[in-house]
């Protein structure tokens, strides 16, 4: 798995979002400057994360707005983001840009995993 999964994961793993919400956050944390991420790649990958079974999709509607699909993380998915989260913290070769992965998502850790990651930084 890549950054953009750990990226994706690691927003879902705060709150359930729709493929929408998931890009603005993505925009608004200006995470496209570590990585190319667009709303095409963001689309793809929840969709390919319900197949694995890390993610369950809801279809919702509120009042006249049109139907959206809000992704929720399953434990299966947590899982495989704490995976991650420690896969990419303890990499030989580190890139920059999977260090700043990490950090972006630490304060979702709770207190055992987040020593874990700060040591194996």
């Amino acid at each position: 798995m890549s950054t953009i999964d750990l990226i994706i994961l690691g927003s879902l793993y705060q709150s359930p979002k729709s493929a929408y919400e998931l890009q603005k956050q993505i925009e608004d944390r200006h995470l496209a400057r570590w990585v190319k991420i667009g709303s095409f790649t963001v689309y793809k990958k929840v969709i390919q994360y319900e197949k694995k079974g890390f993610v369950l999709s809801e279809t919702k509607k509120s009042g006249n707005m049109p139907e959206k699909t809000v992704y929720t993380l399953t434990s299966s998915g947590k899982t495989k983001f704490l995976e991650l989260m420690s896969e990419f913290s303890v990499s030989e070769t580190r890139i920059l840009l999977d260090f700043n992965a990490v950090i972006v998502n630490m304060s979702l850790l709770d207190d055992t995993d987040f020593k874990e990651c700060m040591n194996n930084i």
